[in-house]
């Protein structure tokens, strides 16, 4: 299974997410590789940049290194050998959709799917797939179903997370601090409870 994060530039927070992801998934699988590859990139890609000072500190925080995560800039290619792409804005989410054109890739804001990942987890036993190879798909039918009633816990705007370019070391933290729930719950229904 292939995970993309994107955001803009691919220097802040798509790679802040892929770091957070690539921990989760080692600690479920030490010494081995996991079933999910991840990746990042940005729908204006700094290609060759490294992360941001304050991105590489809060992922330093939490004992994560992201020193040698290189930019890069989304493409039809890397979204179609994808098999879910998570985004921080609505914009981001247009552009990528657009790249896609008629690839069957899904493309959704990181904090929504997270909230169907929460939906999911809560049904077990009520004919959602948890865990294992089908739950990628129980996931994707859930937020598709939110998505097309609009039947998000919140207004849509506080579904993006914001982008701490430019911003104190406290944005960056923060933004790790929400995408880190957010991809903790996703995972826990791609790989189980030990994610």
């Amino acid at each position: 299974m292939r995970l993309l994060f994107v955001c803009t530039g691919n220097i802040c927070r798509s790679t802040m997410a892929e770091g957070i992801a690539r921990s989760a998934i080692s600690g479920a699988y030490p010494g081995q590789p996991g079933p999910v590859e991840v990746a990042s990139a940005g729908i204006a890609g700094l290609d060759g940049e490294e992360p941001t000072a304050e991105a590489v500190r809060a992922m330093e925080e939490r004992g994560i290194d992201i020193r040698g995560y290189v930019a890069q800039t989304v493409s039809r290619s890397l979204t179609a050998a994808s098999d879910l792409v998570l985004v921080m804005e609505e914009r981001q989410r247009a552009h990528v959709s657009a790249l896609a054109g008629s690839a069957m890739v899904p493309v959704f804001l990181l904090l929504k799917l997270a909230e169907a990942a929460r939906v999911v987890l809560r049904a077990e036993g009520h004919g959602l797939d948890r865990i294992g190879p089908r739950a990628l798909e129980s996931v994707v039918s859930v937020a598709t179903v939110m998505e097309r009633n609009d039947a998000w816990e919140l207004p849509s705007q506080q579904y993006e997370v914001s982008d701490p370019m430019g911003m104190p070391l406290e944005w960056y933290i923060r933004a790790a601090d929400i995408m880190e729930i957010a991809v903790g719950d996703i995972l826990e229904v791609l790989l189980g409870p030990s994610a």
